[in-house]
């Protein structure tokens, strides 16, 4: 009973791990004919080995391929061939030593292009200037031409891609890529406003004739109309001219001030002892 239980439990052992089904992992094991092995595998010396043309792991295959568990065929790594096919033949070619290359003009990383002016475009497979590198004026932006020595584009003069590019009394307009005056400084007045003109030595606005930019501009009785023409006007009280009196003064031009005229007044003081200042009419009487 006992030599019968043993021959049982080894004939089990041999159905399930001697025969397994297609499609379940191998597992080598013993063997007296390829029927006790899966489909891709031959009885050799006793043992379930891969038929030639077939892989059970990586180590059945040769290094530049490796093994398709599921179809147990070895194919070729990335970058590894023996034919262009193996490679993608639109950018790459199969060299002597069963690697795949970029073309001429094609590339796989930024080792394959020109260091510090080049990068690899992954989505064409080409080298690429970096932005602001060049061979050539067409390389560039339209306001900037290509340094051959140094392979950078610079703008022209007075062109700018940043406020350095222009001198430091000059901003960069973007939108345009010109260098343009910082406010208070021009190259001509049409860059001042209309109060103003441009100090061509120094590039600034300054206040122009007939006008001010406040009081110290103007005389002691006047002050800086800032919120209008930026021209002197005379302050309430004072005058330039009787015109800016009322009709019974006159300007006294030494004070600038607005006093009666004779027989006229403001107060009584402005009249002769004993008459008094009418301050209806202005004028002083008896």
């Amino acid at each position: 009973m006992q030599k019968l239980l043993i021959a049982g439990f080894i004939a089990i052992m041999i159905f399930l791990y001697g025969c397994a089904g297609e499609g379940e992992t191998p597992a080598p094991t013993g063997c007296s004919a390829d029927t006790n092995c899966q489909s891709w595998q031959s009885c050799q010396n006793g043992t379930c080995a891969p038929k030639a043309g077939f892989c059970g792991a990586d180590a059945n295959c040769a290094v530049s391929q490796q093994c398709n568990t599921t179809t147990h065929l070895c194919y070729m790594k990335a970058g590894f061939c023996t034919q262009v096919s193996d490679c993608d033949v639109r950018w790459q070619t199969c060299t002597t030593e069963g690697v795949c290359m970029p073309l001429s003009g094609y590339c796989a990383s930024e080792a394959d292009c020109r260091a510090e002016i080049e990068v690899c475009d992954p989505e064409t497979n080409r080298c690429s200037l970096l932005p602001g590198r060049c061979e050539n004026d067409y390389d560039c932006n339209s306001w900037e031409g290509c340094d051959i020595a140094q392979k950078v584009c610079i703008p022209f003069e007075d062109r700018c891609n940043d406020d350095v590019d222009c001198v430091s009394w000059q901003e960069c307009n973007a939108p345009t890529h010109f260098c343009k005056p910082r406010s208070g400084f021009c190259v001509s007045a049409g860059d001042c406003p209309t109060w103003q003109t441009c100090n061509r030595e120094t590039n600034r606005c300054i206040t122009g004739p007939g006008y001010c930019g406040h009081d110290s501009d103007c005389n002691t009785w006047q002050y800086c109309d800032t919120a209008r023409a930026h021209q002197c006007k005379v302050k309430p009280g004072y005058c330039d001219a009787t015109a800016n009196c009322n009709s019974w003064e006159v300007c006294y031009t030494s004070t600038h001030r607005c006093v009666p005229k004779a027989g006229q007044c403001n107060v009584n003081a402005d009249c002769e002892q004993g008459e008094a200042c009418n301050m209806n009419t202005h004028n002083c009487e008896s």
